[in-house]
């Protein structure tokens, strides 16, 4: 009876010292990380304070920067966006050493991160077209494809023009002939349709084709004119024969600017050119795009060092030249209750990308695509486990 008693007395000494044992080691543990620190943006904020909720911080970029310092210590940190527009400086770059960072908006405020820059400063041009000085705007090139009126694009300046009472089925030229059999580059025009000995311009012209398979469109550079044989000769690259009655325009040449809404960068000048759809310029946006993305997350796969743990969530993120947010060599990233607009591709998980979650996301005027999972040909395996789940 002794001995047993002996023994159960030890077995609860044991006990106790194991969930001593336990919480030393948790407390230790806590006293290492710390507890998560937020730090808070807003439009009204200054990149001189120090990024409370009080005195926020003014950019995105200075809060990533004060959160990379701070997980520097081994603590984890949280970027909270107060309610506004961020037209954003330059794309933010997220690898391994922001792993378990939070960037989010504050609840039920509503948060743009905008790719593009604001044009200003319009001035009558002739008619009903306006021109505005761009050389300020701090643009990466004028070559840019894009123009947003009230977030809504626009065209290029184009022949045919665009039909908005057929946008899918109206606006285009039709191949007249084979002007080259078998071949891919030349387009034979009717005169009806264009008169390309107006264009000063012609290296800066693009042709979209939609080839008769109907696959898709290629959009190609014009080469040369041949107004006596009436045929358009494109770059080489296009995907298709072309063939009788392939549909196509003709977009990104000045002198065809004579309709609503479209617009024309003079890259020389930087001057863009622009014929405003409705008579509300004045109280109205005007945005070009500039960053190539928003958001740019991406480990190190050769080391194995990967970006981890990484949480975007109610952004309304738009106006980038390609893809908002693209995931390279990164794993358990989350993009969650997100906006997507007027972009190239909303997200784009690439190689060595794992147990990553697309949720809850609204995706609407892609350029490209919505969702985009890419993977190394025979090496599938460095993509796996995602959740794509209720998006619209």
């Amino acid at each position: 009876m002794a001995a047993k008693e002996i023994s159960y007395k030890m077995s609860t000494a044991g006990y106790i010292k194991l969930i001593l044992s336990a919480i030393l080691i948790f407390g230790i543990s806590i006293g290492a990380c710390g507890t998560e620190t937020t730090f808070y943006v807003s439009p009204s904020g200054r990149d001189t304070n120090n990024g409370s909720i009080r005195t926020p911080f003014r950019t995105l970029g200075k809060a990533v920067q004060s959160a990379r310092l701070h997980k520097s210590g081994g603590k984890p940190a949280r970027i909270v966006l107060r309610q506004g527009i961020y037209y954003m400086e330059s794309t933010v770059a997220l690898d391994a050493r922001y792993s378990g960072l939070t960037i989010e908006a504050m609840k039920r405020e509503n948060v743009v991160l905008s790719g593009g820059r604001v044009v200003t400063g319009w001035k009558p041009y002739r008619g009903k077209i306006v021109q505005a000085d761009i050389s300020g705007l701090n643009l990466p090139s004028y070559a840019f494809r894009e123009l947003y009126y009230n977030d809504m694009r626009q065209p290029l300046a184009r022949v045919p023009n665009f039909d908005p009472r057929h946008p899918r089925t109206g606006g285009f030229a039709y191949n007249a002939e084979i002007a080259e059999k078998g071949g891919t580059t030349k387009l034979r025009y009717r005169p009806e349709d264009m008169d390309p000995s107006k264009w000063t311009h012609t290296e800066r012209a693009l042709v979209d084709i939609f080839p008769g398979y109907n696959y898709g469109n290629d959009i190609r550079p014009l080469k040369s004119t041949d107004t006596s044989a009436r045929i358009l000769e494109i770059g080489p690259g296009a995907t298709y024969e072309l063939g009788i009655g392939d549909r196509y325009f003709v977009k990104n040449v000045f002198e065809e600017l004579d309709a609503p809404g479209e617009w024309y960068c003079d890259p020389d000048k930087k001057v863009l050119y622009f014929q405003p759809p409705d008579d509300n310029l004045a109280k109205s946006s005007v945005v070009v795009p500039a960053l190539d993305s928003i958001f740019d997350i991406k480990g190190d796969s050769k080391t194995g060092n990967l970006a981890e743990r990484i949480r975007i969530s109610g952004l309304d993120m738009r106006d980038t030249i390609g893809t908002a947010i693209t995931v390279i060599a990164a794993r358990d990233c989350f993009v969650t209750a997100c906006a997507f607009r007027n972009v190239t591709t909303a997200v784009s998980l690439g190689d060595e990308t794992h147990d990553c979650r697309i949720a809850g996301c609204d995706i609407t005027q892609t350029g490209g695509a919505g969702i985009v999972l890419t993977g190394t040909p025979g090496e599938h395996q460095r993509v796996s486990h995602h959740v794509i789940d209720n998006n619209y």
